[in-house]
């Protein structure tokens, strides 16, 4: 019922998202433009964020400039903006990726860290914009946040639902210990997935394959039998270990689940390998991905916790762009290096 919640919750967050969008990404005048680009350039996150706080409706803008300004230190410049303006989180996220795509999972995790109580919505929001991503940006915040993997999980799955099995394969593969969850919380949100997730994980993360076939088969108990009978098509090794434990999770025998996984149709056993093959190159890149971009988004997380202290963040957001952007004093005493 929680997790029913959650995807409601998620869906509700995503119709939303036009709105959030339109209200935070408010042009800027040619005079602060070029002092966003100048901090951005000397790796002034605290400045960037000065600028953002003092004209909250502009903070997408403010972000996107910055990191277009010093693509090195994007998810700092992103993380930074939202710390101080955290309604602006998804809004932010999502123009900054945009702006610097190969940096689309350390810029959702650092901003993930930075404001998690928008965990499910900025991942919702960036996931939407950029589905190819989902398995990236999971598996860098399973890394970087552990105890937001589940709900950043749901809400990619939620949000592109076909990248299912290539978003629990690459968190298999970079941080083992949330594997459990994030399958529970993937299989939960997209259940028709759950025979490519469990199959993929079984041909790029063999060791792992009984204890994420137990977490979906709890998940999702109906899929039971298509789990059993993909594993067995595609990833024979891992068939005994996969029916053991999708048995006892679903308190069957392993005879009962073999007979059941035999009656489930080819068409959809080939369209489970075949999904979980289509993972397995998503999922090994961005299990790469995940390893340097995790370290990326908590160094920028960090410098925007440090921000957050020095500039007050901004508790309500005006509902219309000022007509004449403020031109704020900016304190260039902090500053971040251009590769943070």
């Amino acid at each position: 019922m929680h997790m029913k919640i959650r995807r409601l919750l998620i869906a509700s967050l995503l119709s939303l998202l036009p709105a959030f969008s339109y209200a935070q990404n408010a042009e800027i005048s040619a005079e602060l433009l070029l002092q966003v680009q100048q901090a951005a350039q000397s790796g002034n996150a605290t400045a960037v964020a000065q600028i953002a706080q003092q004209n909250p409706a502009a903070a997408a803008t403010v972000a996107r400039v910055a990191a277009q300004a010093n693509q090195g230190s994007a998810a700092t410049m992103a993380a930074a903006v939202a710390s101080v303006v955290p309604s602006a989180a998804s809004a932010v996220a999502v123009s900054v990726s945009a702006a610097v795509p190969a940096a689309t999972a350390s810029v959702t995790a650092a901003v993930v860290v930075a404001v998690p109580t928008a965990a499910a919505a900025v991942t919702t929001a960036v996931v939407s914009a950029a589905p190819a991503q989902a398995a990236a940006i999971v598996a860098t915040v399973a890394s970087a946040a552990p105890a937001q993997a589940a709900t950043v999980a749901t809400a990619a799955t939620t949000a592109s639902p076909t990248q299912a099995a290539a978003i629990v394969s690459a968190v298999a593969q970079s941080s083992p210990a949330q594997t459990a969850s994030v399958a529970t919380a993937v299989a939960t949100a997209a259940p028709s997935q759950s025979a490519a997730v469990v199959t993929a994980v079984a041909q790029a993360a063999p060791t792992q394959a009984a204890s994420v076939a137990t977490a979906v088969a709890t998940a999702a108990p109906a899929q039971a039998a298509t789990v059993v009978a993909a594993v067995r098509a595609a990833a024979p090794s891992q068939a005994a270990a996969v029916t053991n434990a999708v048995a006892t999770a679903t308190n069957q025998t392993a005879a009962a689940v073999t007979a059941a996984s035999a009656s489930v149709a080819v068409a959809t056993v080939q369209a489970a390998t075949q999904s979980a093959s289509a993972a397995s190159s998503t999922a090994s890149t961005a299990a790469s991905t995940a390893s340097s971009s995790a370290s990326t988004a908590s160094s920028a997380a960090s410098t925007a916790s440090n921000v957050a202290a020095t500039v007050p963040p901004v508790t309500s957001t005006p509902s219309a762009p000022p007509t004449t952007p403020t031109t704020p004093t900016v304190d260039p005493s902090v500053n971040v290096s251009r590769s943070s």
